[in-house]
Parts: C-alpha cells; structure tokens; sequence
C-alpha cells in the first residue's frame, strides 16, 4: 500500500507529503532478489518476503528498466524515513 497517510499533511511538510504519495511498501520476489545482487553492494541480502519501499510509477517497469534508486530496503523501522528522505 502508498506510504502516504490521510492525516500527513497535519505532521509533515508540503514536500514530504508529496514524496510519500509516490511511494509504496511492497514485498520483494525472486526477481527483486536476483536483480538487486547483480548489482553488488548490499550489506544485508534481499530475500523473497522482505518489506520493501518503491516507487508508485515504475513498478511495472522490468528491473533493468526502473529508476536507478527505485527501491530500499531498510534495515529497521528507525530507517524508513531516512529511505523516504533519501529519494
């Protein structure tokens, strides 16, 4: 589901309201995994089922098509905002 919230606009700037509606949780596949270790770098591994962050508008895109940054996958609920912030 969107990451955004009815009631954000009381609590958070014009702006991260605005990030929030573009985002949505989702939860990584085969697919996600396999893409994302092709790409190296990780310190904690993707594994089918983990909850995850993306983007609303390239979603539906193949893996090697979406934006560079379109998926996190934070380590902690403490690090959501902080990948809400990063995009």
């Amino acid at each position: 589901g969107l990451l955004s919230e009815p009631d954000d606009v009381v609590y958070l700037s014009r702006v991260l309201c605005l990030v929030r509606r573009q985002l949505e949780f989702f939860v990584a596949t085969e697919q996600d995994e396999e893409f994302r270790r092709s790409k190296g770098g990780l310190t904690r591994p993707i594994v089918p089922g983990r909850v995850g962050i993306r983007c609303i508008h390239c979603r539906h895109l193949p893996p090697n098509e979406r934006a560079k940054s379109h998926s996190s996958f934070p380590n902690s609920i403490g690090l959501v905002n902080q990948s809400v912030r990063n995009y």
